[in-house]
């Protein structure tokens, strides 16, 4: 029994020898496969929404015709293979899908044109899409009503603030955790993470987010 007792205890010990070995040897393929630039689109909150669009003076019945869910922008997390990381927008995706919205803003606002009748002290009933986005670029001094989303998407937000590192640090890999330190603290914090092909899945405490590898 006790022949039997020991050779257990140095297989078990050699298992736990190979897992170390093995261990360290996937802990560099670990930080190669995480090491990348990660993208994902979020949802804006509905008061960011109606922040955005107060910032452009619109009415209240003309916000009342906007879809405040399907405001979006995108966010890139990049992870090196020196162990630093950053955080920040992607500001040109970003531009790309604001341009999508408020494209259908103005058709949203079109097709309930004769509700603004009033505010503006004008007859929508029979103007033309084109008359309509005309209209709008005479209101905000754009060239024409082609102009007029691109005047929509220049305003929308602070793109230098935007394009600047929100949060940057170092990380080590723990397990199915990243932890990481913030530049200017020493504490290090949990985040949990998977990766499967070209997707990162990052989990914290109140929210997951899902990433995909930029090409």
């Amino acid at each position: 029994m006790k022949k039997i007792t020991r050779i257990l205890t140095l297989c078990l010990a050699l298992v736990m020898t190979i897992g170390l070995l093995t261990g360290c040897e996937s802990m560099e393929e670990r930080i190669a496969n995480l090491s990348s630039v990660w993208t994902t689109v979020t949802n804006e909150t509905e008061e960011d929404a109606r922040a955005v669009l107060e910032s452009m003076e619109l009415y209240e019945e003309e916000i009342a015709l906007v879809d405040l869910t399907t405001l979006k922008c995108v966010k890139l997390v990049e992870f090196r293979t020196d162990k630093t990381y950053r955080f920040s927008y992607d500001v040109e995706a970003t531009k790309d899908l604001l341009r999508q919205y408020f494209e259908t803003m103005f058709d949203s606002l079109y097709e309930g044109r004769t509700t603004l009748n009033a505010v503006y002290e004008t007859e929508f009933d029979n103007v033309t899409k084109e008359e309509f986005l005309d209209f709008y670029a005479a209101l905000y001094g754009a060239e024409s009503g082609t102009e007029i989303v691109d005047l929509f998407v220049d305003s929308a937000y602070n793109y230098d603030k935007m394009g600047a590192d929100w949060e940057t640090g170092t990380y080590t890999l723990k397990f199915n955790q990243i932890m990481c330190t913030i530049d200017g603290k020493t504490e290090a914090e949990a985040l949990g993470y998977a990766i499967e092909a070209d997707t990162l899945t990052l989990t914290y405490v109140d929210a997951v987010e899902t990433y995909t590898r930029s090409k």
